[in-house]
């Protein structure tokens, strides 16, 4: 395993819980920030842009798929930079995917419980390594 790995799970780990952890806190905030952000397309775009940003940093200092930790950084990358390059073409169109969160609370809270667990394993592992 490389530092770069371990780096990364620290750094995106501790991303996710706190993430994770601020989605439950405040899911009654999250329908109306997912409606703001579905109907805001320069909010669209400049999401865009940082997750896109993000996953090719990712993807460009870790391509790497040696074990379960290196893979799980690799694919959080991966999807990052999917997720910012969709969001940039299409915009407002792909937030679609995101009505499930702000017609059900109780969505958003699940995904919040996932994502820090996630972040929790990231961290974890990280140290554990």
């Amino acid at each position: 395993m490389t530092d770069i790995t371990l780096v990364l799970a620290r750094y995106i780990g501790i991303y996710f819980v706190v993430a994770g952890i601020a989605v439950v806190a405040r899911r009654d905030t999250i329908g109306q920030f997912v409606q703001r952000y579905r109907e805001d397309n320069v909010l669209t775009f400049i999401a865009g842009v940082l997750a896109l940003w993000f996953g090719l940093v990712v993807l460009a200092l870790h391509w790497q798929w040696d074990d379960a930790l290196a893979a799980a950084i690799t694919f959080i990358g991966l999807l990052a930079a999917i997720k910012g390059t969709v969001l940039l073409v299409f915009g407002g169109k792909a937030t679609v995917l995101a009505r499930p969160f702000d017609e059900n609370l109780h969505v958003a809270a699940v995904w919040g419980v996932v994502i820090a667990l996630i972040g929790t394993f990231l961290v974890w592992a990280s140290f554990a390594a």
